[in-house]
């Protein structure tokens, strides 16, 4: 995988100058595409960027239209590509000058191959676990000044056997009571799903997992659009219905998403002792570090 390489560049002046009239050029669909793209020469998938200017447009923009849009950007050097994998694309700050790009045949069948692939769960983890723990805190109502919430990625710890026993993240949230002497701890678990892999299966999923938990979470991705979307409804009723939280994300941006609490979560019964096991047990070094530190914390406060 490499990127075009340049052979030489122009100066930022004569860059500006021309990039400003060759952009007033770009078809509409062009200057959409390069919208969505970073301007940290961050690149993209031909996927994610097809799936954000459709979003924008407010239609589903064709195979054929992208990459017409996209080779119009290639050509006028305002974009280079990386290729393999269904290809990406990425900002090019400065215009260098490059040759035309070499005819790629099967880009575009690869890219309706790759279009018709969800995202894999595993591929939302790290934008799932940054929403998580910039955005989900606000809805906790927690009092001001107490340590902020500790989030970690558990999936792949915990036994290998047995039904539902890996949640995906656990947030651990401590405070003092108002009145009362001591600490306040409270956990959430939450089980990510893709936007193929929720429903009522991915409910009684993470009902299992509230055995870990003060409370347990349905965290779905369903963007705008979706098909899932005529599902929320009923998959909302059967959370209420057993006390899971379900928490939609939807894509804010190429590398962020947005979160909205359609169900809040009801305690389980589960026992301080078993909680206890289970952080120990899942938490990194670090997590029960931090979690050591914040309880000392709200005890010195």
């Amino acid at each position: 995988m490499s990127r075009d390489s340049a052979t030489s560049k122009p100066s930022l002046t004569e860059t500006s100058l021309a990039g400003g009239a060759a952009l007033s050029k770009l078809t509409s669909l062009a200057q959409h595409i390069l919208s969505v793209l970073p301007a940290d020469d961050v690149a993209i998938t031909n996927r994610a960027a097809r799936a954000l200017i459709s979003q924008r447009s407010g239609r589903t923009v064709s195979l054929e239209e992208y990459f017409s849009a996209r080779d119009e950007l290639l050509n006028a050097r305002f974009i280079g590509r990386v290729r393999g994998q269904g290809g990406s694309i990425y900002r090019l700050n400065e215009k260098p000058e490059v040759s035309k790009p070499a005819p790629f045949d099967d880009e575009v069948e690869t890219a309706q191959k790759e279009a018709a692939k969800p995202i894999a769960e595993r591929d939302l983890m790290f934008i799932a676990r940054r929403a998580l723990i910039t955005q989900f805190p606000a809805e906790l109502d927690l009092p001001k000044g107490v340590p902020d919430p500790i989030l970690e990625d558990i999936s792949s710890v915990g036994p290998k056997t047995g039904i539902w026993a890996r949640p995906d993240f656990v947030m651990v949230c401590v405070s003092r009571f108002s009145v009362l002497p001591g600490m306040h701890v409270e956990t959430h678990v939450f089980e990510l799903k893709n936007e193929l892999g929720g429903g009522v299966k991915a409910v009684h999923e993470a009902l299992a997992q509230g055995r870990f938990a003060n409370f347990c979470h349905l965290l779905w991705l369903v963007p705008d659009g979706s098909v899932r979307e005529a599902e929320l409804a009923g998959v909302s009723s059967h959370c209420a219905l057993h006390g899971v939280g379900l928490i939609r994300m939807r894509w804010a941006s190429v590398q962020t998403a947005s979160l909205e609490v359609l169900v809040d979560a009801r305690r389980t019964p589960t026992t301080p002792l078993e909680i206890d096991g289970f952080l120990e047990a899942r938490l990194s070094e670090s997590g029960r570090y931090q979690l050591s530190s914040a309880l000392a914390g709200s005890a010195r406060a």
